[in-house]
């Protein structure tokens, strides 16, 4: 197709087709990686662009290991997510705004800081440096000199984890980078690296091989030329890690880098083999330098050197500074105080005696990795921990919270078949959580989600015969049933759930840290459970059956120990050998798939009776297998997705089988070679329509992965961990950025060659879902609804030299409502004319080549490409007052009744006319008689309004023209009794008017004063009528009776004023030789 052929510069690719076909067994070379696809509009495919990723939440922060703050103003601050980008507050953590999203690809933040002489300059190093299983790859240095406006890459992309960033106190060009460098495999691009032309250039200072990183790097503040640093060797795999020992050891320059002697051997280091280092030397006292050293049996911890590294002391051995070494070990010296020290484990820890004792500071989230101190205040603090960042200007007193950071790692997503639908996940260093698609509140906040099932590394099942209860997984296999009407959580493990400390290939079930479990699709009695075997229960977890033999390679030299030389770390993480990926057919219940994390692919066709090993013979040993989709569409037909990072390839594997497994075709062609796999999904309409989830966000391909294109739109660079296509939407599970929706992708379903060739084409709508809480509401620290109302998708293969119109036609065809881009500019959403210049410049904005548009809901775009344009189900709403307060009540017209609608476009010579329907909210009863019946009485209400404003318009022109005669008759004979029939003509006509509104309502609460008129109660009249989708009150049409009466009265009195005392003031200004007082006929009687 030729809309899909690729903007982004992913390498020379040709126009893909339409047609259904195989991909060819012939595999492209990965496409090169392009980071100006995060920032560039222009690398956006227009016929995606009417498409926008929308934030759903939670906002409750992920780990950060990165921050920092401005010196020179007390309440900014900085953090950096390990997967979410860089983040500004400028009231001390009450709120954080991202300032790299839609600018750069940075994505996981291993460093930040703010140059001491100009807190413009902000450095960020990329790549988070605590080597987790999860982590993701950093792009290497990013500098901005405007404070955040703009981002420049300066290099290091190979250097991958960035552990610190230091700049010369009175140089902002002047910095030093430390780097672990590859954490799955040697590299070259590690150690400790300088540049003195603000990142120009780079020189690599410190390195000792390929294996050996550094891990903390620390300047004298008092004589920049003087640097400590911290070498680490360090290697993952996806079955353990080997961290220490070899080069491991710290390191000191005077030179400014050029040259370095090591502090390894001196007296009073620790003795033996050497593990992960954090250094700090004092501001306060250059001599005093602080470091966290991980040593062979507890020989490790806190020492001191009082004299800048000659000899050392260890002030402190206590156990509770030696716990996992290789995930914590930060440690920060107060800069105005040599005795006060801040050390990061499990928590936070601060010594006021040189680190001899120390006493816990309590900040909001536990297992804490960074602290910085305002080199001025020590009082002002900032805390990156595995909930995100957190503020206290008392000294650690207080704290800010961290639940206003939509940073939250998720594994998975999967959702529920509830309205509005659910997202369950299990966020990473925090508790599993269930999440509304759109809330009742309008907006999507803390009151939507609450935990479930499970645990951080959960797969969660949802009962779909009800969904209060779920199924979730956590450590070493543990598996628990959980009601969230009672709070009753059950034990149903397979088998034993606690092994800290064993080897893998020692415990009976090897459960891998994130093991799959899944409740048949065709019996929701039935659910399924992996360890090294897939395991079946009929009875919730009462007793479990074993279907399979063991369906990995369970190499032996892959299950040993993890850790060492110096430390271990035997979390369930590195459990290998297990099952990481279960599918079952939608298709046939008896089809089912497996896929292990050693790399093998087993396929049951009899219900787990017997298991055929049907990998991939192309895939690479070890390769990971983190999803098995099988077609909604076909039994036959399966998609695996499979990583290799942690052996240090980056590359994606998605493979794709028609035959049941007999053979597979790799799919890859147009993702980059670093976004290595994660999950792919087929549309259940579509067939062929494929989503996939990478390491660096989300590809679309419509011919069944013969060719990919990126769907990142404005997704901010982010590992997207899973995805599911739920309805008409496409939900992803981030590892950085909460959960995210792509809201109704109908056209994405019906794009094709034949549409993209026309100049204009409107494609079906979706039916359109009443929903009274609103949406589109964006901002703040809430998850944003989807907006209300019927989507409108149209394409125009040219920007047109006409307008466009979209006319809203009810089953019948009689129009509803007109919208045409020639129309003069109002305010989308809104209708306020003081919101015009508003409107005029988000209109302006979308005429910029953005990474993708915001939905027009007041006047069409003439864009060349896709567009959307939201109906917001309302009629037209009556005529209003100009400039009149409402007190109480709602000026909307009624909401379109659930039935047949159609849209129409004409763009040019080109009318197209589609139907669709508007369906009610599910959860509601109201029959159709009902929504007729209240649709009905507010339309009434709303003639009564317009009938009113117009009246009032009436008396208005003609106050006005009574007032300009008897100006004008001022000279004339007649003049004094002009002007007394003029004075008494204008009062009459005043207490017409003072009766239908409020005449000195001018500011809100005003009525408490003066009381409100019939214009005022008709409003909160409406808003009676429209309230909730239901029939109207027998109390509602009485008030609406009696109004009318009332109004009715008015109207007469005027319609008398006009038909004699009018007409005898026109008399006596046609003697005068004055012009009448006009008004144009009235109306007919309603």
């Amino acid at each position: 197709m030729r809309f899909l052929t690729a903007v982004l510069a992913l390498g020379a690719l040709t126009a893909p087709v339409l047609a259904q076909r195989p991909p060819s067994t012939s595999h492209q070379p990965p496409a090169k990686y392009d980071p100006s696809f995060y920032s560039d509009g222009s690398r956006t495919n227009p016929t995606l662009k009417a498409l926008r990723w929308r934030l759903i939440g939670p906002f409750r922060g992920g780990r950060s290991v990165a921050v920092t703050g401005d010196p020179s103003k007390p309440l900014v601050f900085y953090f950096g997510a390990v997967n979410g980008g860089v983040w500004k507050t400028t009231n001390a953590g009450q709120s954080w705004d991202n300032i790299t999203d839609g600018k750069t690809d940075i994505s996981s933040v291993g460093a930040i800081t703010v140059a001491p002489s100009d807190p413009n300059v902000i450095w960020v190093g990329t790549g988070e440096g605590k080597p987790r299983e999860d982590l993701t790859h950093g792009t290497g240095v990013y500098r901005t000199t405007d404070g955040g406006a703009t981002w420049k890459h300066l290099g290091l992309a190979d250097a991958q984890q960035i552990t610190a960033l230091r700049v010369d106190p009175t140089n902002p060009d002047r910095a030093f980078v430390s780097s672990l460098g590859h954490a799955f495999g040697p590299n070259a691009e590690r150690g400790v690296f300088r540049t003195t032309d603000g990142g120009t250039t780079w020189k690599k200072v410190l390195f000792v091989n390929d294996s050996t990183g550094a891990s903390d790097v620390s300047l004298d503040v008092n004589n920049p030329r003087i640097v400590y640093a911290a070498l680490w060797k360090f290697q993952r795999t996806p079955w353990t890690m080997d961290a220490g020992s070899g080069r491991s050891g710290l390191w000191k320059s005077t030179d400014g880098g050029d040259t370095w002697t090591e502090l390894t051997f001196n007296p009073g280091m620790p003795k033996g083999p050497i593990g992960r280092i954090g250094v700090s030397v004092s501001p306060a006292n250059s001599q005093r330098v602080y470091a966290t050293i991980e040593a062979k049996d507890s020989a490790g911890a806190i020492f001191r050197s009082d004299n800048a590294g000659a000899t050392w002391s260890r002030v402190n051995g206590d156990q509770t500074f030696a716990v996992r070494p290789y995930y914590y070990s930060a440690i920060t010296a107060d800069p105005t105080n040599e005795n006060v020290v801040y050390v990061m484990n499990l928590q936070v820890h601060r010594s006021i005696d040189g680190g001899k004792t120390f006493a816990r500071v309590r900040v909001p989230h536990g297992d804490t990795h960074q602290m910085w101190v305002d080199p001025n205040d020590g009082n002002r603090l900032i805390n990156a921990n595995d909930g995100g960042a957190t503020v206290s200007l008392d000294y650690g007193r207080t704290w800010s919270s961290q639940n206003n950071q939509p940073t939250s790692q998720f594994y998975h997503v999967i959702t529920d078949d509830q309205f509005p639908y659910r997202l369950y996940g299990a966020q990473q260093d925090n508790s599993t959580v269930s999440i509304s698609s759109r809330s009742d509140n309008g907006v999507i906040t803390e009151r939507d989600w609450w935990p479930v099932a499970g645990c951080e590394n959960a797969h969660i099942a949802i009962d779909r015969r009800n969904p209060t209860v779920t199924y979730g997984g956590c450590y070493m296999g543990a598996l628990n049933r959980y009601d969230s009407r009672t709070g009753q959580s059950r034990d149903i493990s397979v088998w034993l759930r606690n092994y800290d400390g064993w080897a893998v290939a020692d415990v009976p079930q090897r459960f891998q840290w994130t093991f799959p479990i899944v409740i048949s699709a065709h019996d929701a009695s039935t659910m399924y459970a992996t360890s090294q075997y897939v395991w079946r229960t009929r009875n919730e977890g009462q007793s479990w059956e074993k279907l399979s033999p063991d369906l990995t390679k369970h190499d032996p030299k892959t299950m040993r120990r993890s850790g060492g030389p110096v430390s271990g770390d035997m979390t369930g993480t590195e459990w290998y050998a297990t099952i990481y990926a279960f599918a079952e057919s939608r298709r046939d219940a008896k089809v089912l798939w497996t896929g292990s994390d050693d790399g093998l692919v087993h396929l049951s066709r009899d219900g787990g009776t017997t298991w055929t090993n049907v990998t991939p013979a192309a895939m690479p040993s070890f390769s990971r297998v983190t999803e098995i989709e099988p077609s909604p569409h076909d039994p036959a037909v399966a998609y695996v997705s499979a990583t290799r990072y942690q052996l240090d390839d980056f590359a994606p594997y998605f493979w794709k089988t028609t035959d049941f497994g007999k053979t597979w075709s790799l799919i890859t062609t147009g993702i980059p070679a670093t976004s290595y796999s994660r999950s792919l999904r087929e549309d259940p309409v579509r067939r062929g329509l494929l989503f996939a989830g990478t390491e660096t966000g989300v590809f679309v391909s419509f011919n069944d992965g013969a060719r990919w294109e990126p769907l990142q739109l404005n997704l901010p660079r982010v590992a997207v961990r899973d995805l599911r296509v739920h309805g008409n939407d496409v939900v992803i599970g981030t590892h950085g950025r909460s959960f995210w929706a792509l809201d109704d992708i109908s056209y994405l379903r019906q794009v094709a060659d034949s549409v993209t060739s026309k100049k204009a084409h409107l494609f079906v709508p979706a039916p359109a879902q009443r929903f009274a809480a609103g949406g589109g509401r964006r901002g703040g620290t809430v998850g944003e609804n989807p907006r209300v109302g019927a989507y409108f998708d149209y394409w125009l293969k040219d920007k047109p030299a006409g307008d466009v119109t979209l006319d809203v036609l009810d089953g019948a065809g009689a129009l509803i409502k007109r919208f045409s881009s020639a129309k003069p500019g109002k305010a989308d959403s809104t209708g306020h004319a003081a919101a015009d210049s508003a409107a005029a410049a988000a209109r302006a904005a979308q005429n910029i080549d953005s990474l993708s548009y915001v939905p027009i809901d007041s006047v069409p775009s003439t864009r060349a490409g896709m567009n959307r344009f939201i109906w917001d189900l309302q009629h037209p709403r009556p005529r209003l007052m100009e400039g009149a307060i409402v007190d109480d009540g709602t000026t909307s017209g009624p909401t379109a009744v659930p039935g047949a609608y159609r849209v129409r476009l004409i763009s040019g010579a080109d009318t197209m006319t589609r139907t669709f329907t508007v369906v009610p909210d599910p959860r509601v009863t109201t029959t159709v008689a009902d929504y007729q019946a209240q649709f009905a009485l507010a339309q009434l209400v709303g003639k009564q309004i317009t009938a009113l404003t117009e009246s009032v318009e009436r008396v208005q022109s003609v106050q006005a023209q009574v007032d300009d005669r008897k100006a004008k008759g001022g000279d004339l004979p007649q003049a004094d009794e002009i002007k007394k029939s003029a004075t008494a003509l204008r009062e009459k006509f005043e207490g017409v008017r003072a009766e239908l509104y409020e005449v000195y309502t001018k500011v809100d609460q005003a009525t408490l004063n003066y009381p409100i008129k019939l214009y005022q109660m008709w409003i909160t009249a409406n808003a009676q009528v429209l309230e909730g989708d239901s029939r109207p009150t027998d109390q509602h049409a009485a008030i609406v009776k009696d109004l009318s009466a009332t109004q009715q009265v008015q109207l007469d009195a005027l319609a008398r004023l006009e038909a004699n005392e009018l007409v005898a003031f026109n008399e006596l200004l046609r003697k005068a030789g004055l012009p009448a007082v006009y008004l144009p006929p009235r109306k007919p009687a309603m």
